[in-house]
């Protein structure tokens, strides 16, 4: 079983790699691992979720000595999989995911760009299916659907508790009792963890510079100190 090939910043990596060895897969920190190492790498995964991580442009400097074979697989929170295609001499390895934390629970949604050669999608989508999750496609987008999606509902609902229209649990038991959800907003954005949400909001208003995306200054406080967003 060859291994996968991680890049990233220590605590994104560290998550990655307590999932992947909770499924018997190998991996290898492409940074630290031996250069001749590189060219069994199956899969290459990018793990931070901020497209401006040092990381993320470095793959260029390890792409030469990685199997040439291994899909390189962007962080769709971070950024649309299209814009890692700069940093590489072959773009079109490049494929996408967006998950949402805690690993292991959600749904994987897999994209890829215009210009994705068929080999690695088949690739990628095969080695993907060793984490025993559903795999769902989705068009090329920063945030992909569900992280997009109950990232800016937790970000209203963070807009609401601060300006004062009621208490957390007066906003999710109404999210709860109200529209059916299975948990509170803010229940749900500390299962997920506020840094999480505040990297998906920034990551879509870097790339659609759409003034619709803004943090509220109460998420942004609380994933700054990694503090809960009820009772704190």
């Amino acid at each position: 079983m060859n291994p996968w090939g991680l890049l990233g910043e220590a605590s994104a990596r560290t998550n990655w790699e307590k999932f992947l060895l909770s499924k018997e897969i190998p991996f290898l920190a492409i940074d630290r691992a031996p250069i001749k190492e590189l060219k069994s790498i199956s899969l290459v995964l990018i793990v931070d979720n901020d497209f401006r991580s040092k990381y993320t442009k470095k793959i260029s400097l390890f792409e030469d000595h990685i199997n040439p074979d291994a899909p390189i697989v962007a962080n769709l929170i971070a950024a649309s999989a299209a814009r890692l295609t700069k940093y590489l001499k072959r773009p079109n390895r490049v494929v996408g995911i967006a998950i949402c934390p805690p690993l292991g629970k959600y749904t994987i949604e897999f994209a890829t760009t215009e210009i994705t050669e068929e080999k690695m999608i088949a690739t990628a989508l095969q080695e993907l299916k060793r984490l025993e999750l559903p795999i769902e496609t989705i068009g090329d987008r920063c945030g992909g659907v569900f992280p997009r999606t109950i990232a800016m509902l937790i970000n209203e609902a963070t807009f609401a508790l601060q300006e004062g229209l009621a208490s957390a649990e007066e906003l999710d038991l109404a999210m709860k009792f109200g529209v059916n959800y299975p948990k509170g907003l803010l229940e749900w954005g500390d299962e997920i963890g506020a840094k999480f949400i505040l990297d998906v909001i920034e990551g879509i208003r870097t790339e659609t510079r759409d003034s619709r995306y803004r943090a509220s200054p109460y998420l942004i406080r609380h994933a700054a100190m990694n503090l809960p967003l009820i009772n704190s």
